[in-house]
């Protein structure tokens, strides 16, 4: 899986130095729950903005958090 490799080394830069590094380590924590996940329970969960993860999935190559979650 291209996404969850991508995942994996956005972790494994940046660990969790930074919040990249945090969004990507709940993502890969939580992939058994991910189909179900939509953007307010991932900014509940993390306390991260709504634009930092619009941000984040921006720079994977995805257009919305819900085409990232379908894909993983």
């Amino acid at each position: 899986m291209y996404v969850i490799d991508k995942l994996q080394r956005i972790y494994g830069i940046y660990h969790n130095s930074t919040l990249d590094g945090e969004l990507a380590s709940y993502l890969l924590k939580n992939l058994d729950d991910i189909k179900n996940m939509n953007l307010q329970k991932c900014i509940n969960d993390t306390g991260l903005s709504k634009s930092f993860i619009q941000k984040f999935y921006t720079k994977a190559g995805f257009l919305s958090f819900n085409s990232l979650t379908s894909i993983l």
